[in-house]
Order: structure tokens, then sequence, then C-alpha cells
């Protein structure tokens, strides 16, 4: 027998079709310490008599409770008064969890103590299959929406009960508890369990409706104190910077398919790339007209437009483009590229995304971090078989502290976020950008090696590129972005 045991509480109402097979789903897990208790949210024949033949074969269906209609909050609070489980689980009874699921979770507690919960994506049973993926764990990401299902296992002492008086989004509403009370969560990969989609009369298909989800999302908003929010920020194709600004300056994130918050008074865009134009620029469309669309562009997402857009499609892109109030660029190459496809130059400016950034010790050993593309690979790894002495290193979000000098050899124009980050913590950068303190090069091997091998004697003297650092921490300095994006909406 394994040793934690795990009670799952299952509500039914208006689901006894799909009831047999949820159960068995819960049943036919590998994990033997299991309690299954159902709860009927109002008298069901076909529930009871489902359960009964359930529990005949298999006693780990351990109660079977009936509560006059009150709604899925008070039958999940109901049955957890008849469960003794180490952790607990508000189980759908249209959905169908995946074989090992149960295991994983256990033993995920087991690996980690300190979580209070854990959580996973999940598949909508519609034509065609819908995955709906989650998020890593954050707790004021979960601030901006909910993005943790309510068919996830928590430790029974930090389940604060359901509150029976919000009328839906009451998963949201218990998450946002656990957490405010220090929970700490973490995301499993891939899809927990599949559900069938919403009925119409269920509370999430009446929750999420147009006409209800905007009071709803804001009744709880209102119960945590979640106020003061007038700008989302949103992007298909760089979210997490989006959610990175949206903390620094405590604003919203949205996702691409999700809602835009009653009191947002700016959307702001990061990112408007080829492979997704049609899709990025829907979400302006969407919005009332009350609402001020900004976009930033990253220099990238342009370069991309001119390389992959037909130019029989380039007309109606830049009209879609034209419905957004203002256009923000990194760089000037940038806005000239958006003046060249018939953005109106008086609806531009240049302002770079800004970064919590400041000067940062160097390594006691040389390593340089570099980043490429296909045009520049072939190049950087021939600099790299040619420098035995050096460390190259490009691991995805290695900490700047390890690295004394930055390596760019792409065969785009426009400068990375990386540059950014390291040049303003006094780094010296060797790059193919012509940008200013981007340590241009020709993309020519000797002049690389060259490069490096003087950064690297720099680098020995204690000799840092403090002028260039200095430069841009100022103009990365997160009071610009602020009195230009936020300010200007607040109350």
């Amino acid at each position: 027998m394994d040793e934690k045991k795990v009670s799952f509480i299952v509500p039914v109402y208006k689901t006894e079709l799909y009831l047999e097979r949820s159960l068995k789903s819960l049943l036919e897990q590998d994990y033997e310490n299991v309690e299954i208790v159902v709860v009927a949210d109002g008298k069901s024949d076909e529930a009871k008599r489902i359960y009964d033949k359930l529990h005949r074969k298999d006693k780990r269906l351990v109660k079977y409770v009936t509560q006059d209609h009150a709604g899925a909050c008070r039958a999940r609070n109901e049955g957890f008064t008849h469960t003794t489980g180490d952790y607990v689980c508000f189980w759908d009874s249209d959905s169908y969890i995946e074989p090992g699921e149960v295991r994983v979770w256990v033993r995920c507690f087991e690996n980690h103590p300190e979580l209070s919960f854990v959580y996973s994506g999940y598949t909508i049973l519609s034509e065609p299959r819908h995955y709906y993926e989650s998020m890593p764990f954050d707790p004021y990401l979960l601030t901006c929406h909910n993005y943790i299902s309510t068919m996830n296992p928590m430790k029974r002492e930090v389940f604060p009960g359901f509150d029976e008086n919000i009328k839906s989004l009451q998963d949201w509403d218990m998450w946002l508890t656990i957490v405010e009370k220090g929970g700490k969560g973490w995301m499993l990969e891939d899809s927990g369990f599949n559900t069938e989609p919403a009925k119409k009369g269920s509370i999430t298909f009446e929750g999420c409706s147009p006409e209800n989800w905007s009071e709803r999302y804001e009744a709880v908003r209102k119960k945590h104190n979640i106020t003061g929010r007038t700008v989302a920020f949103t992007s298909i194709g760089n979210a997490f910077r989006a959610q990175q600004l949206a903390k620094l300056y405590k604003q919203d994130y949205v996702a691409y398919n999700g809602r835009v918050p009653a009191s947002t008074k700016k959307i702001y865009n990061i990112g408007l790339y080829a492979d997704s134009a049609n899709y990025s620029t829907q979400i302006f469309c969407d919005l009332p007209k009350e609402i001020k669309k900004y976009t930033h562009w990253t220099g990238i997402d342009i370069e991309s437009i001119f390389s992959r857009v037909p130019y029989k499609a380039i007309k109606p892109f830049v009209a879609a483009l034209n419905n957004i109030d203002f256009h923000y660029c990194e760089n000037e190459t940038t806005m000239s590229m958006l003046e060249e496809i018939g953005i109106d130059v008086k609806k531009m400016k240049v302002m770079p995304l800004p970064m919590e950034v400041k000067p940062v010790a160097m390594p006691k050993k040389f390593k340089v971090y570099y980043e490429d593309d296909p045009g520049g690979h072939q190049l950087i790894t021939s600099v790299i078989n040619a420098c035995p002495d050096i460390t190259f290193e490009n691991t995805e979000g290695a900490e700047i502290t390890d690295y004394a000098c930055f390596l760019a050899i792409t065969a785009s124009d426009m400068p990375s976020e990386n540059l950014k980050r390291f040049v303003a913590a006094d780094r010296y950068v060797i790059s193919t950008y012509r940008e200013l303190y981007a340590g241009y090069t020709e993309p020519n091997i000797e002049k690389i090696i060259n490069a490096i091998r003087e950064v690297k004697r720099r680098w020995r003297k204690r000799d840092f590129n403090l002028k260039a650092g200095k430069a841009y921490r100022e103009m990365l300095n997160l009071d610009i972005f602020r009195k230009e994006i936020i300010d200007e909406t607040s109350d």
C-alpha cells in the first residue's frame, strides 16, 4: 500500500453521462492509496446507481453524499468533510485523469516538501481537441488571471474552503487565498487530464459568458484587493517580457487567448511577427474603442515582416497596423523600416523597453556568452574551435555574473535584449550590430578573435565598459517608461 493517501471529491450535477468513465479513470490509477467521495448536488438515482455498481467492486469509493441542490462549491466543501487524505483533489465528474498521474503528484510532493499544491495543463475534448497550457508558478501572474484548474491536488492543511458567495471563478479565488497565506505551487509538464467542453448551465459556461465574465472577474479581484491596474501587457512572441513588465510596474498581463480586464485603459503589445501577423493584430480589433492600443517593435519582428510577408499582403497588414494608436520602437533602424512600409511617422517614437539593470561584478574566470542565428552559426562555431583556451556558452537563463563578454554574430541588424543586459552591466560586447556601444565587428573570424583577445586583456586589467554601462542604464531606466506609459493612464 502506498503511504500517503489522496482524496478525490467528485460533485455530480447533470453529468451522469460521464460519471462512470470519470470514476473509472481515478480507480485505474497505478497508485493504490486513494479514496473517492461522490457528492450528488441534488438527488440523482442514476448517479447513485453508478456509484453502487462501482463501489461493490472497489471499496476505495468510500462514500456517496446527497445534498439539496446548492452548487458545486457547497458540494466540494461538504465532500471535503468526509475525506481523510493527506492530499485532496476536487474532481469534475466530466473529466478523466491521465494514467499514472496520481503517482506523479505524490512523487512531486515528496521530492518538494515546501509545495502546497501541484498542477498541470489539460486537454478539452472538443473538435478539434484543445490543449490548455498552464504557466510556471508565479504569485504575481496569478493575480492577473487564473492558470490553475480546480482539478489539481493540494495538501489537506492548506485548503481554505470554497467561497460559496462567489458566483464563479471560485477556483481562482481559492488558489489566490492559498498563495496569499504563503502557499507555493509547481507546474507539471504536459496534460494531466482530459475534460468535456463546458455545457450550458455549468459554472464554467455561465461564468465565462461575455455578459458575466467581467463582473465576476472583478468581484474576485476586489475581494483580494487587486486594484490600480490600468495597463495590460501582452505578447504572442515574447510573453516573458510582457509578464516581466507587468510585474515591474504592478500592472496586468493578458495572454493572447485571454480577456482584457474592465479596468484597462491601455493595452501594450510587444512584438508583431510575420508568422503570427494576422493573429497578433486581432487582439487590437476586438478591443473597445476607448482603450488605447500601443505596440512595441523589437526590430526582429519588422525584419521578419520584410522577409516573409508577400508584397500583396503588406497593404492590408499596414491598414490593420494604422488602427493602433501608437508604435514604440527599439531603435532608429526599426522606425525607418516601419516608415518604409507605410506606418505614419507621427505615430512612432524610439523608446527601448526598460530593464532593471545595475553594474554587476566581473567573474573570476573569463567566459563568453554568445548568441547566433542560422546566418552566423558557422562563423561563431569556427571562432569557438579556434579559441580552445576560452569558454563559450549560450545556456538559456544563464546568470550574467558568470560572463565577462557578450558575443553576437547574426545575419540580423537588430540587437537583442541580451546586448542591452550585458552593456548595462558594464560588459564589453562584440557583435555585428551597428548600434551605439554594440562593439561592432565585421563578420570575419580573425577580427572577431582579435576583439575577444582584446576584451580578455581588458578584463585582466579590470578595465570595464563603464561609459557604455552608464549610458545604457540611463536609457533603460524604469522611470522613463513609467512616465510615458503608466502614469498617463493612472487614476
